[in-house]
């Protein structure tokens, strides 16, 4: 492949994980207005956990609301749309079947189960509330689902 042919595969795959963190925002949303007196935390991917990992990375924590949510920022999209790289990497080596939104997904969801409790000091998975862990777990089929649909238009796009 060609050095312009990378590049372009490696923009498509940013966009395809901004779309699958978009697609995961969109459901955090949706469970938010289903879930309206919740008093705990309806997806560790979509709270303030997410913040205390990155203050973490970066060993500084957020001075304001501002720096607060760019922290989040940072992770969701950035995070989100970097992970989105490793799906074509994928599709190359498993092929263009199931495995490859599989290896994605389990790898998504491993990370989530290790870096939250790692460093967003959440309480380890098998402590988790079912209802937390289901989230969590449909919540990353949701970006596997919106990666692969926005790597396939763009794509078809392309060619």
């Amino acid at each position: 492949m060609t050095a312009a042919g990378t590049a372009a595969t490696a923009g498509r795959a940013l966009l395809a994980g901004a779309a699958g963190s978009a697609a995961m925002s969109a459901t955090s949303r949706l469970e938010r207005r289903l879930l309206p007196d919740s008093v705990d935390v309806v997806d560790y991917d979509a709270s303030s956990h997410v913040v205390t990992a990155v203050a973490a990375v970066l060993r500084r924590e957020p001075r304001d609301g501002g720096e607060h949510r760019a922290y989040f920022a940072l992770a969701h999209w950035g995070y989100g749309s970097a992970i989105g790289l490793a799906y074509p990497v994928l599709r190359r080596r498993l092929g263009p079947g199931w495995a490859a939104p599989v290896a994605l997904w389990a790898g998504c969801q491993t990370m989530a189960l290790v870096l939250l409790p790692t460093l967003g000091d959440t309480p380890p998975p098998w402590r988790w509330r079912g209802r937390l862990l289901a989230t969590s777990l449909a919540g990353h089929v949701v970006y596997v689902v919106g990666v692969a649909a926005a790597t396939r238009a763009l794509r078809r796009r392309s060619s």
